[in-house]
């Protein structure tokens, strides 16, 4: 996963309390993304206004902080650069299915 994350542009990143990466971009993208390659869950992107993030400086759970690794400003990701950029590199999207209760 993480060569594929390197074909993208350098952006704000930050090292997680668990030692995962969040990547933070601009975008016009208006949903989650939920990243699979085979059954193995890889990541996810977060849009559309549904989402939260934990800051740089936040204590995890394990005890470990949020780290800045890049101090950069937000690089920009089209929705279409996105999708090409899973499809290029072999990965699936699993769409969440809508768990709303019918009456």
């Amino acid at each position: 996963m993480l060569e594929a994350v390197l074909q993208l542009p350098e952006t704000f990143t930050v090292r997680t309390g668990s030692g995962g990466f969040h990547f933070y971009y601009r975008s016009n993208l208006d949903r989650k993304i939920i990243i699979y390659k085979g059954d193995k869950h890889l990541g996810e992107i977060q849009a559309g206004g549904r989402a939260y993030v934990v800051g740089p400086g936040s204590k995890h759970p394990n005890g470990n902080r949020y780290e800045i690794l890049k101090d950069l400003d937000l690089a920009y990701l089209s929705k279409d650069e996105i999708l090409s950029w899973i499809e290029r590199n072999g990965f699936r999207e699993k769409r969440r299915q809508n768990l709303t209760k019918k009456r």
